[in-house]
């Protein structure tokens, strides 16, 4: 009885005096997610962004930082500051960098950002993110599990005197991860088995000071000349870097893993032969400066043949094994 009065004890001061706890959920946005500008040097441009908060009621704040490109998967390393000769201001009376602020549910906020470059800034591209950053609020007579949550906005800039971009792209690799490898009279013969899938990458390098997207196929040619063309994603490739450019067949349908890798397009359904790969690609405005790139690869249901040998082969083994016996029982 001591214990059944002991436990109930504490069960009703857990609802009457215990504090509350809860989640806070959170759900923000900002628009646009990429700004692409191209400036003179001592001119200066002004972007509007809307912060959106679609959840409860949280506590914001503003930076703004540089980043890089991490690896050849379009992937970003953001800094913990500011590089370049770029200067940054907010014209808001109540968004500040650094300056927290309270955004309701479901209302917006718009940062007004002024852009300017000073009359010495060198020509090239610089990369900064506007991060917006929640702020973890305690409440007073409540225990708040609160989500830490931050998104950005991508910001590239292109510093030109006289609006000339230097585009300087290669195709660093173009070509198959094969399924099988065979070196014949030094030159490499890349295999698959049937109905395989055949993972195509195509990796863009920029050797210049300017980002640029490529446009254009990659073409596929197989039994009888017939082909299939896969158009490229548009992506920016930046200023010296390499990127690998995605393709989408006619459905929009992109197919970017294989095997926790990332290519460019995954090739299915393949039955039997020898198929040329070429990719087509061009840059600029006009379209006026294109590379291309040739590759092949065979296929052949090799696992196929192997079932239908290793038949025959026990087929053969069992046909002797019982002729001898027959002889022998004779």
């Amino acid at each position: 009885m001591k214990k059944f009065f002991s436990i109930f004890s504490g069960v009703l001061f857990f609802i009457f005096f215990a504090e509350s706890v809860y989640a806070q959920r959170l759900s923000l946005s900002i628009s646009p997610p990429l700004v692409e500008l191209i400036i003179k040097p001592s001119k200066s441009v002004l972007v509007a962004f809307t912060i959106t908060n679609n959840s409860d009621p949280v506590l914001l704040k503003i930076n703004l930082k540089s980043f890089k490109p991490l690896s050849d998967t379009g992937t970003i390393l953001v800094k913990e500051g500011l590089e370049g000769p770029i200067n940054f201001n907010l014209e808001n009376s109540v968004i500040d960098f650094s300056k927290p602020f309270m955004l309701d549910k479901n209302r917006k906020e718009q940062a007004l950002l002024k852009i300017s470059v000073p009359p010495n800034a060198p020509e090239g591209d610089y990369y900064y993110t506007l991060l917006v950053e929640s702020i973890p609020e305690q409440g007073l007579n409540s225990t708040s599990v609160v989500n830490k949550a931050s998104i950005g906005a991508n910001i590239i800039i292109t510093v030109t005197d006289d609006g000339s971009i230097e585009i300087k792209p290669k195709i660093a690799f173009f070509g198959v991860l094969p399924e099988y490898k065979v070196n014949l009279f030094g030159r490499n013969i890349y295999i698959f088995d049937s109905f395989s899938e055949i993972p195509v990458i195509l990796k863009v390098a920029n050797t210049g000071k300017n980002f640029f997207q490529p446009n254009g196929l990659i073409t596929v040619e197989g039994l009888f000349g017939l082909t299939s063309s896969y158009s490229l994603l548009p992506q920016n490739v930046l200023a010296y870097s390499d990127r690998i450019i995605y393709a989408s067949d006619s459905a929009g349908v992109i197919k970017k893993d294989y095997k926790d890798k990332t290519v460019s397009y995954v090739l299915s359904d393949l039955i039997f032969g020898r198929y040329k790969l070429r990719a087509e690609l061009s840059f600029g405005q006009n379209n006026d400066s294109k590379l291309f790139a040739d590759s092949e690869f065979y296929v052949f249901p090799i696992k196929i043949a192997l079932a239908v040998a290793i038949v025959f082969f026990v087929f053969f083994i069992l046909k002797a094994f019982f002729i001898n016996k027959k002889s022998k029982d004779a």
